[in-house]
């Protein structure tokens, strides 16, 4: 359970680095791209977990 989590850490951790800097630099159309890359990750992750 311990390694799954540091797993989706190291996953997400990056992923929400990327956003944010990307929403501060104001790049909406990477923003919007990034989420929706955000949101396969998650979906693939929910069915990984299974």
């Amino acid at each position: 359970m311990v390694k799954i989590l540091k797993g989706a850490w190291g996953l997400f951790g990056p992923v929400a680095g990327l956003i944010l800097a990307q929403f501060f630099t104001g790049a909406l159309l990477d923003l919007i791209l990034d989420l929706m890359i955000f949101g396969a990750l998650i979906l693939w992750y929910r069915v990984a977990a299974r």
